[in-house]
Formats: C-alpha cells, sequence, structure tokens
C-alpha cells in the first residue's frame, strides 16, 4: 500500500509542475535533466522486462492447466508440456491484436468470474479436506527459502506497470487511490487465504499452482478450466504496458512501413519472444521467482520510493525518509539474492 501510495503522488506532483507525465511507469526520467535519459530507460527496460515476464509465465500457467484437465480425463493419452504451449500460441496471437485498455477491462471482468469460480471449488475441496496432523515449528520452512518467497511474493502483486494507464484513463481519476487501495486489500486476502489452507491441506507437496495439487475430477477440472481460461484473457492486459512503451519509438523508427503494419509486427514479435521464453524455462514456480526478483522488487520496492524521496526531497520528514530508504535497501537484498537464488535452482533442474 506505501509504495502504491507513493506512485500516485509522485504522478499527482509531477503533473501539477505541468510536466510531460506518461501513462506508464516512467517517473524517473524527469530527475536527470532533458540531456540525461537514464532514469526514464531504466524503469521503461525494468516495467517492460517485468511485463513481457508475466505473459511468459501465464504461457506456462494456461499450458499447464491445459495439460492436467485432458491427461487427468483421457485415459492414455500424454504429450508433453510444451507441445500444449505451442497450442495456444495461436490463440494468445490473436487476442494480442484487441489494444484499447477499455476492451481489455471487459476481458478481465469476464476473466475474474471464470477466476472466482476456480477459487471458489479449490477452497469447497480444502475445506472438505484439511490435514492438522504434526502441525509444528519445523513447517515455518529453512532460512535458505526465504529469498524465493520474497520474490513470490513479490510477484503477486503484479500489476503495479497499470497502476498509471488505469489512474489515466479513469472518468473520476480521484476515486482511484480507493479503489486501488480496497483492490489491494482483496489481492492480499485472498493470497493469505489460499496460501494458508493450501498448506493445511497440501503441506510441502504443493505445487506451483495450488489447482494441480487437487484430485483427477470435477472439481479439478472445473478449476483448472476456469484458471486456464482467465490467464488467456488477462495475457493481454499484462502485454499492454510494454507495447505502450515499444510501439512509439517502433513507429518513429520505421517509417517507410504504414502505423499499423509496424504495430502488428511489433506485437507479433514480442508475443513470440514471450512464447520462446515459455519454451526454454517450463517450470512456473522458478520463472515467477527469477521475475519477481530480479525486476519486480525493483518495481515495487526501489523505483516508487526512490522517485517519492526525490520528487518531496524538500517537505518529508526524517521518518519517512528512513523509511523510503529501508524500503529501497530491503528491494535490493529482494533483488540481489532471490535472483542469485532463482537462477541456482533453474540451472540445477537442467543439469
Amino acid at each position: 500500500i506505501y509504495r502504491i501510495t507513493s506512485i500516485l503522488q509522485v504522478n499527482k506532483a509531477m503533473k501539477s509542475k505541468s510536466l510531460n507525465q506518461p501513462q506508464h511507469l516512467c517517473y524517473l526520467q524527469d530527475f536527470y535533466g532533458n540531456e540525461n535519459q537514464i532514469g526514464r530507460k531504466l524503469s521503461n527496460a525494468f516495467l517492460i522486462l517485468t511485463q513481457l515476464g508475466f505473459c511468459s509465465i501465464y504461457f506456462i500457467m494456461i499450458a499447464e492447466n491445459i495439460q492436467r484437465v485432458i491427461e487427468n480425463n483421457v485415459e492414455g493419452f500424454h504429450l508433453p508440456l510444451k507441445v500444449y504451449i505451442v497450442c495456444i500460441l495461436v490463440f494468445i496471437m490473436l487476442l494480442s491484436f484487441v489494444w484499447d485498455i477499455k476492451t481489455l477491462a471487459i476481458f478481465s471482468l469476464i476473466g475474474n468470474v471464470f477466476i472466482f469460480t476456480g477459487l471458489i471449488t479449490i477452497a469447497v475441496y480444502v475445506f472438505q479436506n484439511p490435514n492438522y496432523e504434526n502441525i509444528s515449528a519445523t513447517y515455518i520452512g529453512d532460512i535458505g527459502s526465504l529469498p524465493i518467497f520474497f520474490a513470490m511474493a513479490v510477484y503477486a502483486f503484479e500489476g503495479i506497470g497499470l497502476i498509471l494507464p488505469l489512474e489515466n484513463q479513469m472518468k473520476n481519476p480521484s476515486h482511484f487511490p480507493v479503489i486501488l487501495t480496497i483492490a489491494t486489500f482483496c489481492v492480499l486476502a485472498i493470497q493469505l487465504f489460499f496460501g494458508i489452507l493450501g498448506f493445511i491441506c497440501f503441506r510441502y507437496d504443493i505445487e506451483g499452482s495450488i489447482s494441480f495439487n487437487l484430485p483427477q475430477g470435477i472439481t479439478s477440472a472445473i478449476s483448472q478450466c476456469s484458471i486456464a481460461f482467465t490467464v488467456l484473457l488477462t495475457y493481454n492486459l499484462m502485454f499492454f504496458v510494454p507495447m505502450e512503451i515499444i510501439l512509439p519509438t517502433m513507429k518513429a523508427s520505421i517509417v517507410q512501413f504504414s502505423s499499423y503494419t509496424v504495430e502488428f509486427g511489433t506485437r507479433t514479435f514480442f508475443v513470440i519472444l514471450t512464447f520462446l521464453l515459455s519454451i526454454l524455462i517450463p517450470h512456473i514456480h522458478l520463472f515467477i521467482a527469477l521475475i519477481g526478483a530480479l525486476a519486480s522488487s525493483c518495481l515495487a520496492l526501489i523505483f516508487p520510493p526512490l522517485a517519492y524521496v526525490m520528487v518531496f526531497n524538500d517537505s518529508i520528514s526524517r521518518g519517512k525518509r528512513i523509511t523510503c530508504w529501508c524500503i529501497m535497501a530491503f528491494g535490493a537484498i529482494i533483488c540481489v539474492v532471490g535472483t542469485v537464488y532463482s537462477i541456482i535452482k533453474i540451472v540445477k533442474t537442467f543439469v
């Protein structure tokens, strides 16, 4: 909540100074002067990396859920996960050509209906099959797993790149902070609820997605289909931000082709890029941890307080300044340590 509030306050302050504020998260751009665009390029680079990483994860999530549904219900049928990833490429490619954020919001709303259907089926199963045996302090886990945990926790709040675009598209932007705060608490409550229930039911056998732990049957089929369809509909919402950053540069650089040709070509290229990344690392929990540690920690824990300190340097209290620097230090630790741990884990899976 603190870093989200920082983003909104920085955005409001920059608008009040009549600065040319774009719709994505590049609020560091003006702090280095017109000749030096390091801040803008850095924040844009991390945004692109984060959002395209999410898109690659979405490929894996859709494919794994579809694979479970088909192979749990068709006896003797088995195909590698990569085959399923290839099959969904066409559908994601077609959806990627929808670029109006209001249309994407409708897709997201439909997706929310499906995801809540899936979550309800999971909750019903977990409540009916609790496992309270041998719950003790030993289930807290080892210290070595903390970097991966924090990296995945940061990933859970993956929508930071959409905060400013959504606020700028609202009819009444002044209502956005309250709406965003409520939405963030809802996400936190859902994460805690299913994290605790998942542990109580499955303990250390929990997989990358709790839906994968459900036994064969109608419950698992409903939850996995719901999750797959939700992720399919919301892929383009994650794809929106990097395209908003990349497309203006591409259109300005490639003048020999029409604007629509450049846009279709650019979208096609980056969809295929996210597809290839999902083929390269088809392990959802490791991919989530890597993206969360490497990029999301910078966007969520380093850039917002840094921008806040730089914009309100003359007016913030000493306590707020210390808080901001502590958050940045914590984010830097997660970024470095979490990235190293994630890469080591990924390398071990291929060795």
